[in-house]
């Protein structure tokens, strides 16, 4: 059974944890020098970086998060790249053989900018019709994993919630702020971890609908060629 994109994400993130705590020790020490330093700067009214601690965070979540899009999307990325070398012109010698580099790869023409050049004149309909039918068939595996993180991202959300309520109706004396600093204290947690399965959740389908818009795309020149071969 394949591993939930979810548990994926908890699981690096986990790890990252261990692995970044020395780290993070050791910005916070720098940290804390370069501010007794600068206390006279003017500048230091306003932080224009992360604590520490912070960035620790938000590195183990962008980390996590990649290891979520490498396993749900490193399959549509091939297929877009091998999509693209179908619109490239390998460079031929004298004799009409087709040049290669040492390591046998083909010698693409490129263009001023060092990037192959595109000839989407060469583009046949066939090659559409495959790198949509294969898009299709990988949405069909990856939308419903997407959909789960959405749904798990949803869960922490109403989780935090419910912890932050508890909290609020527990403290039976006090202003309403006091309730809400407690309530507030007593989630915060849950609300970093709410916040961690949605990052997962909108990298995910961030890509999700780039490939949709793709595929779109493709349906239109498909489209396009159909209508001009008919004139």
């Amino acid at each position: 059974m394949q591993e939930p994109l979810g548990d994926l994400a908890e699981r690096l993130a986990e790890r990252l944890t261990t692995d970044s705590s020395a780290p993070v020790q050791e910005a916070a020490a720098i940290t804390e020098e370069a501010a007794l330093q600068d206390a006279n700067n003017i500048f230091t009214k306003v932080r224009f970086s992360w604590r520490p601690e912070d960035r620790a965070a938000l590195e183990q979540i962008r980390m996590s998060a990649d290891g979520v899009f490498e396993e749900a999307f490193s399959v549509a990325i091939a297929l877009i790249d091998d999509f693209y070398t179908l619109l490239w012109t390998p460079e031929v010698d004298g004799n009409g053989v087709v040049r290669r580099y040492a390591n046998d790869r083909i010698v693409w023409k490129k263009g001023p900018d060092g990037r192959p050049l595109e000839d989407w004149n060469q583009l046949t309909g066939q090659d559409i019709e495959q790198t949509l039918m294969n898009l299709q068939r990988l949405k069909l595996e990856v939308a419903p994993q997407v959909n789960q993180l959405f749904l798990e991202a949803l869960f922490a959300r109403t989780t935090a919630l419910d912890v932050a309520d508890d909290a609020w109706v527990s403290v039976m004396e006090g202003t309403q702020g006091d309730r809400t600093a407690r309530a507030n204290r007593a989630s915060r947690q849950d609300r970093y971890h709410a916040y961690f399965r949605f990052y997962q959740w909108s990298t995910a389908k961030t890509f999700l609908d780039e490939i949709t818009a793709f595929m779109r795309r493709l349906e239109k020149i498909r489209d396009w060629q159909t209508w001009g071969s008919k004139r």
